[in-house]
């Protein structure tokens, strides 16, 4: 998974053995996020390729 931040160009690569760690990996970047730039105090649009693995509960609760 790669997540990038558009604002900072802030770009992480996850190597995962299966999609059920996404909901990991996506919380593992936003905590970094947010250590790295305390001035940034919230995220606002995530984007993704509507794949099963992002449309869960577990993944609206990260981004909430």
């Amino acid at each position: 998974m790669c997540v990038i931040d558009d604002y900072t160009r802030y770009l992480r690569v996850f190597v995962m053995r299966s999609k059920t760690e996404v909901v990991w990996c996506m919380s593992e970047a936003l905590w970094f996020l947010q250590a790295q730039f305390p001035s940034l105090r919230q995220f606002n649009i995530p984007r993704c390729y509507q794949g099963t693995e992002f449309l869960i509960e577990k993944m609206e609760e990260v981004l909430s």
